[in-house]
């Protein structure tokens, strides 16, 4: 191997005049590619945190909306609650006024009865007494005619009037 220097020369002129027409034709459009594909990239990556940032904002709303929601689903539900108590209270106030004024009519008449029931027995004591007093009138009596009088009327208005006037009464001298 020999060293020429017009070889060496030739070489170099045609390295640096393919440098030059590579750089001119070559270099340039290569590097304004990979320019224009790191921008597209750099775009893509903003647009991507653009959205990201879109993503997590929506999701923040949607999770305040969520909230919001359950908040008024619980408000829904303690109204209904409260509703439903009250609508019970005055079903039971209702219940219990109807109850009272029941109780109020039945009271009145079993007054009206009992109050009845003392008027007839106050005449038919009444009767028999009269019938009493014309029996006595009728004949005269002794103390123990008298007495038996008196226990048969007795006897007669327990069997009317059953056991509630059976009390001893001690007849008159």
């Amino acid at each position: 191997m020999s060293f020429d220097a017009q070889v060496m020369l030739y070489t170099v002129i045609v390295f640096l005049l393919l440098l030059a027409v590579l750089w001119r034709f070559a270099w340039g459009p290569l590097m304004r590619a990979l320019e224009e594909r790191e921008q597209r990239i750099a775009k893509r990556i903003s647009d991507a945190e653009e959205l990201r940032r879109t993503a997590e904002d929506r999701l923040r709303e949607y999770e305040r909306r969520i909230a919001t929601a359950e908040d008024d689903a619980a408000a829904i539900i303690a109204l209904g609650k409260l509703g439903a108590e009250k609508v019970r209270e005055e079903t039971m106030a209702a219940a219990v006024a109807d109850s009272a004024k029941t109780m109020d009519r039945v009271k009145r008449e079993i007054q009206l009865t009992k109050e009845a029931a003392v008027h007839d027995l106050r005449e038919q004591m009444v009767q028999l007494a009269g019938e009493l007093a014309s029996h006595v009138i009728m004949r005269e009596l002794k103390l123990e005619d008298h007495r038996r009088l008196i226990e048969e009327a007795m006897t007669e208005v327990e069997k009317a009037f059953g056991q509630e006037l059976a009390k001893p009464r001690t007849p008159p001298k």
